[in-house]
């Protein structure tokens, strides 16, 4: 994300669409799903679990979503294949 929008990177592609502010509207609420998804490919490589927390919580724009809740759809997201991580010590994911 920059101050003018957002970088967008598709499959793994090194290359990314930039799409700017004025061209992003919001087509209704994020599931707690897609927001994880959202929130884990903002995440840097080695990350806190409570910065995903906290991330899905300010996408989904709900302050009290039950931090179970939102690690039970990033294991599904590891079963569907979208999100590829490990433990990485406690607290914290490795990508991989």
């Amino acid at each position: 994300m920059t101050s003018d929008g957002v970088a967008v990177f598709f499959d793994g592609d090194p290359k990314f669409m930039m799409y700017y502010f004025n061209e992003i509207k919001a087509v209704g609420k994020a599931t707690v799903y897609e927001a994880t998804r959202l929130a884990f490919n903002q995440q840097r490589d080695i990350f806190n679990v409570l910065d995903l927390v906290r991330g899905v919580r300010r996408i989904t724009n709900r302050e009290y979503l039950m931090d179970g809740t939102i690690l039970r759809r990033l294991r599904e997201l590891r079963e569907d294949g979208r999100a590829m991580y490990k433990e990485y010590e406690t607290g914290k994911y490795k990508k991989i």
